[in-house]
């Protein structure tokens, strides 16, 4: 079965780029492509430059990893321009850390394996 969604955009707090790096590894093996250039050390981390904008638009989902600490950053800008952009926004978390993530539009989903069925990934075989 092909994914549901065919590109996706991985964020949350820099330090956690480790985590998102397996999940991309897991999303690519499934065919699914992922749009986030930060991952690859291409655009600054903890800003949102001109690249991390254009990597949202180009994704079909927006995937944010979720954190309790629910400090601010850039992860949250950019849940507020894929948001702005519609995009449908995955975040994985035991539960949203705050309102915004509690919107229509938004799915929580409490692990990767859950996120990675959602988005068309399967499981793990």
């Amino acid at each position: 079965m092909p994914p549901r969604y065919g590109s996706v955009y991985l964020s949350a707090r820099h330090m956690r780029g480790p985590e998102l790096l397996a999940a991309r590894e897991r999303f690519v093996a499934a065919g699914v492509q992922v749009t986030a250039r930060w991952l690859d050390g291409t655009d600054l981390p903890g800003g949102i430059g001109p690249a991390s904008r254009q990597d949202i638009e180009r994704c079909d989902a927006y995937v944010l990893l979720g954190d309790e600490r629910g400090d601010s950053g850039h992860r949250h800008v950019e849940f507020g321009i894929a948001m702005a952009l519609g995009k449908p926004i995955v975040v994985v978390a035991p539960e949203a850390e705050n309102h915004w993530q509690r919107l229509p539009g938004v799915t929580v989903v409490p692990d990767w394996e859950s996120a990675y069925i959602l988005i068309g990934g399967g499981s793990e075989s």
